[in-house]
């Protein structure tokens, strides 16, 4: 049984690397430490030499002074909580049932939760606990939009309407969208 010819070409000896024929367009090496601005042709090249095969010295580097550079704006240390995390005395009243019922259903689903959805859960449980830090400092930005979304995602899981509980998720998600 005979085995059919390959159908590629071979390699050619005398293959040429790919040249652009266009110069790269201005400020394309412009990335700090990527390519020295004053790169250019080297001596060889400008001759009419080949330099395969061989080592070419590139020109050498200037360097600019340290001031010429603008210096890197230091960043300022975020605003400090008025609570530390996890305290949860200073919560206002308006969040209180709302924090005791996200409270209790991410308790029970660490407690029935599958070994395999743990991180999913722990993950929940964190950003549940940044949420109540934001509510226990009185910071929930437009408060005045997303507390009625919130009693309606606490009623609709102490309903068992997960459906209806998922829209008013969305709903959350796009409020703080808007404030992004």
């Amino acid at each position: 049984m005979a085995f059919p010819t390959a159908q590629h070409m071979p390699p050619q000896p005398h293959a040429q690397p790919f040249q652009p024929s266009f110069p790269p367009p201005a400020g394309a090496y412009q990335q700090p430490g990527f390519m020295p601005s004053n790169v250019g042709p080297s001596p060889a090249m400008s001759a009419g030499q080949s330099t395969r095969g061989q080592v070419v010295a590139a020109a050498p580097r200037t360097s600019t002074p340290a001031a010429s550079h603008p210096q890197a704006s230091t960043p300022k240390p975020e605003a400090q909580a008025k609570f530390p995390p996890g305290d949860r005395s200073h919560l206002p009243a308006e969040w209180k049932p709302i924090v005791a019922a996200l409270s209790a259903s991410v308790d029970q689903a660490k407690k029935f939760a599958a070994p395999g959805q743990k991180r999913m859960v722990d993950d929940s449980d964190r950003r549940l606990s940044q949420l109540f830090d934001l509510m226990n400092c009185d910071e929930v930005k437009l408060k005045d939009k997303m507390k009625p979304v919130f009693d309606q995602l606490v009623a609709h899981i102490a309903g068992r309407q997960f459906p209806a509980a998922l829209q008013c998720q969305a709903e959350l998600m796009t409020i703080n969208s808007d404030i992004t």
